[in-house]
């Protein structure tokens, strides 16, 4: 079955040469409402530049997860009319069946061609592949290879004794026999081991294991170590066969007699076997039943790169990226034990050298070091969202008569007519004095311009020639529709007006009387105090109408106290149980009533935790509010002081004030905490720092992770005391056992040492965008800048350690754009705005006013002076001004117009288009 697609032509002269590309798989079925099966699954390119995806279908052999492509024939691309679309070739291609003597020829081109380069350390990927996986006959192959020069037939039956032995006993004597029809010699390879300890798998009542001669090598070890128990004959041969006692090494708690065999099965095994063998050494180590081995670790390390590895990478993920998550732990672990814990990666390190390789191995490479460190997903952080805060607030006012007056009332409703109405325009003759033109001569003018337009057939043109006058507002005079009448209806003299779809309105037309009863009356909506003082609670608009009365009341009244008072109900979260009141909720359970474990007693246990959280959330929020307000606590409900704006605003960003609780209000809306989810494309590991001081609102320990509160981190549990099963073991785990434990305990949780802030920095870096950690000067890899990490900066700053480099030392700014999370902010390559914020190349987001307050408010949280260069930029930040840089030279970007008339966001200095 051939399938098109289309591709770049920069694309298809790569393929022109080497027609020959991996698809692989991804499946998505699902069921519709009638119960259907829909598939959407597609077959799509691993080279993201080529992008070729297609609908999976009957296309290819789906079992297999991966298909290798052939490309037969390119066009240039047209569109419907016929005419070629620029950049686009339309190419047809098949997935190669393994019976064709002109795919093996593409195929074993394409093996000559990679193997032209000495960096493609898998050029062999495709030709193996198709060996192992494709069901091909010895003559299809024999044609092929007979198609070739002596000299290149020779050479190729010497690489299929290095690679073809790790196929099936079955292909194996197949590829033999082709050899020896091109006049070469195969060695078979078999192992007596390898088969005593295959024959000791059982069989199950599940599924019967598959017959020996039609697995690949790396298929038996798999299966020999996945099954859980092997026969009662593997005692008797166990002494004998070292694959047996690796078996029963990884599945049971003995240690190993030699720890070597370890050594000679380790590059056959898979990526995530190898891996679960090292943490199952440093188990032995742990449980003193070994010793530390550095230099084992050192071979274990060194053999990362075997070619039996690479073999395997190309049976089972081909074209993927290459997974170095093993070389990169065992060279930590020797880094962090040769520098006694104070390092973990060093120049011409495994990082390094993958950095510096980044752009000429094949396939890419990848770390996945989600497989060894805890990733921040579920931290407990600030629910900005929904949580209305911990405190609310009121104001006391009082009527000022003083400010009603005439002038001040007409104000008003010219304010409230601006809002609902439109204001009347009138003609006015650009010659004359400012008058509005008589209405006989402006007659005269609109009957000239509708001469013109018709004999011209433009009206726009028309308007633009005849100049000679033109419109202004009337301040006092509006037209509002008749749906926008309720909002000044109570207001005006006439009440009774003849119905219409548009009524005009002038202020002659308004009561002032009506307007000034109306504000005398404002405090009985309110609560009423002494001495004609009413309280007006926090500005929580509903209403139309509740709004334009707060108008109102800010613009006629005079505030002289006001009342701050913990909110009722506001709770850390329950589900972080902070205070252990879970814990001891369930101690005084009966173990009866906890094996009941139904709805109705999770329910009772949920509303005493959040009975119990909330009264503890209050008592810490008055003893706060004592300290911050310096001011007792009146009939067990509220602060009162004498109002001061700056005090309040302060006191309300202190205690996270957002709105008043309501009855409609979800749980969250109570809940300080939410759980810290992560969905961008690359994972954020945890890293956190102890903040100087407790969050001042209710007391509690925090830590700063990425510029972010976090009540409850992920480290909780990475030390030994509270894991034992091997099989979880983490990077931190894995340096205790060596002796150089990298966290230690805080009242907030656990907290790493610095070190591991550092290595974090590079890693999540490496991780975001593994290419721009390299040096540009020398090609080597980017060590955090610890000149540059300072406050609550969070290791954005780095820099090269290659002391041959001109470069060295020299800091260099990476960082994701802190508003669409997407920009990768580079200071080699982006300006900074004139506020000294680097410009995001993707957005264009430099700094606004909410992100000097959110800094701001680190300081504030931790008691700490604001600096005054924080100070001196709040309310001058740029984009929520509509103020945007170019990234390239750092020219505000300014509306263009071009010599056709069309306007776009550009740059004056460097021409770009934004």
């Amino acid at each position: 079955m051939k399938k098109t697609a289309t591709i770049s032509e920069i694309q298809y002269e790569r393929l022109r040469k080497n027609p020959v590309f991996f698809l692989k798989l991804f499946e998505y079925t699902f069921y519709n409402k009638n119960g259907e099966e829909i598939d959407n699954s597609t077959w799509r390119s691993l080279d993201r530049d080529l992008n070729i995806s297609i609908k999976a279908g009957n296309f290819a052999n789906r079992n297999l997860g991966y298909c290798l492509c052939v490309i037969d024939d390119a066009v240039k691309k047209k569109n419907q009319n016929g005419n070629e679309i620029p950049d686009a070739i339309s190419i047809t291609f098949h997935s190669v069946s393994g019976n064709n003597v002109n795919e093996w020829v593409y195929i074993i081109n394409c093996f000559n061609i990679r193997s032209q380069d000495k960096n493609d350390k898998f050029a062999f990927t495709e030709l193996l592949w198709a060996l192992d996986k494709l069901r091909w006959d010895v003559r299809t192959l024999t044609l092929a290879i007979s198609k070739y020069p002596t000299e290149t037939i020779s050479s190729l039956i010497n690489r299929f004794q290095d690679f073809g032995r790790i196929l099936s006993c079955q292909k194996q004597g197949d590829l033999q026999r082709v050899c020896m029809e091109n006049n070469g010699q195969f060695d078979k390879f078999f192992s007596k081991n390898l088969k005593q300890a295959y024959d000791c798998v059982p069989n199950t009542t599940e599924r019967r294991k598959p017959n020996y001669e039609y697995l690949n090598y790396y298929r038996i070890i798999d299966i020999i170590l996945n099954s859980s128990n092997l026969d009662d004959e593997a005692e008797n041969i166990a002494i004998s066969n070292p694959l047996i006692k690796l078996h029963s090494w990884f599945h049971h708690e003995s240690p190993l007699d030699d720890y070597d065999i370890l050594y000679k099965y380790f590059r056959s095994m898979s990526d995530e076997y190898r891996l679960m063998f090292v943490k199952r050494y440093l188990h032995d180590i742990r449980n003193k039943k070994t010793s530390l081995d550095i230099s084992f670790l050192q071979s274990l390390r060194d053999v990362c790169n075997d070619r039996l590895i690479r073999f395997r990478c190309s049976l089972e993920s081909p074209g993927e990226p290459i997974i170095l998550t093993l070389p990169l732990l065992l060279d930590t672990l020797i880094t962090l034990y040769n520098s006694n814990g104070k390092s973990f990666q060093s120049f011409n390190g495994v990082l390094d050298i993958a950095i510096t390789h980044c752009d000429t191995v094949r396939p890419v490479i990848t770390f996945k070091l989600e497989r060894l460190m805890p990733s921040c997903n579920n931290g407990a952080v600030y629910n900005k969202d929904k949580f209305k805060g911990f405190v609310d607030y009121s104001l006391i006012r009082k009527l000022n008569e003083d400010l009603i007056t005439d002038d001040h009332l007409r104000s008003t409703f010219i304010c409230l007519m601006d809002k609902y109405a439109q204001k009347q325009t009138f003609p006015v003759c650009k010659f004359g004095d400012g008058s509005q033109i008589p209405d006989e001569i402006y007659a005269h003018c609109s009957q000239q311009r509708k001469l013109y337009s018709e004999v011209n057939g433009d009206f726009q043109d028309a308007t633009d020639h005849l100049q000679c006058y033109q419109h202004l507002q009337h301040e006092d005079k509006w037209v509002i529709i008749h749906d926008n009448l309720k909002y000044i209806k109570d207001y005006l003299k006439e009440e009774d007006l003849q119905y219409s779809k548009e009524y005009s309105i002038s202020i002659d037309m308004l009561s002032l009387d009506k307007l000034r009863s109306y504000i005398l009356s404002l405090p009985k909506k309110y609560e009423i105090l002494e001495n004609d003082e009413f309280l007006i609670h926090s500005y929580s608009r509903k209403t139309v109408n509740e709004i334009f009365d707060l108008y109102l009341v800010q613009e006629y009244t005079e505030i002289l106290r006001m009342r701050v008072f913990p909110q009722e109900g506001a709770l850390v979260g329950r589900r972080f149980d902070v205070f252990g009141f879970r814990k001891e909720i369930i101690k005084s359970l009966s173990q009866e009533q906890l094996r009941k474990n139904n709805r109705e007693q999770l329910k009772v246990i949920d509303e005493k935790l959040i009975a119990l959280e909330s009264q503890e959330v209050r008592k810490r929020c008055i003893d706060s509010l004592k300290r911050e307000l310096n001011a007792d606590f009146i009939n067990d409900s509220y602060f009162e002081l004498p109002y001061n704006r700056t005090l309040l605003s302060d006191t309300l960003k202190l205690f996270y004030h957002k709105g008043s609780f309501n009855d409609k209000d979800e749980m969250s809306n109570h809940e300080f905490l939410t759980q810290l989810d992560t969905y961008s494309n690359f994972v954020q590991f945890c890293a956190p720092q102890l903040s100087e001081v407790k969050n001042p609102a209710i007391d509690l320990p925090y830590f700063w992770c990425r510029g972010r509160e976090c009540f409850q981190n992920n480290l909780w549990r990475q030390t030994l005391e509270e894991e034992s099963n091997w099989r979880n073991y983490t990077l931190y785990h894995m340096s205790e056992i060596l002796g150089l434990p990298l966290l230690h305990k805080t009242e907030a949780g656990y907290e790493p040492e610095k070190s591991v802030w550092q290595f974090i920095g590079v890693i999540n870096k490496v991780m975001q965008k593994f290419k721009r950690l390299k040096c540009r000067s020398c090609g080597h890899l980017m060590f955090t800048d610890k000149t540059k990490t300072f406050g609550f900066n969070r290791f954005n700053f780095f820099a090269c350690a290659n002391p041959a480099c001109t470069e060295v030392s020299k800091s260099v700014y990476l960082n994701f754009c802190f508003k669409c999370k997407k920009g990768l902010i580079d200071s080699r390559d982006s300006q900074k705005c004139p506020n000294g914020w680097y410009i995001c190349p993707t957005c264009l987001a430099c700094c606004d006013d909410e992100q000097y307050e959110r800094q701001a408010q680190r300081y504030i949280l931790s008691k700490r002076p604001v600096p005054s260069k924080i100070e001196e930029k709040r309310g001058k930040g740029h984009n929520d001004k509509d103020i945007y840089f170019c990234p390239t030279c750092g020219h505000q970007i300014e509306s263009v117009k071009n010599e056709h008339g069309e306007t776009f966001w550009g740059c004056p200095v460097c021409h770009k288009k934004f």
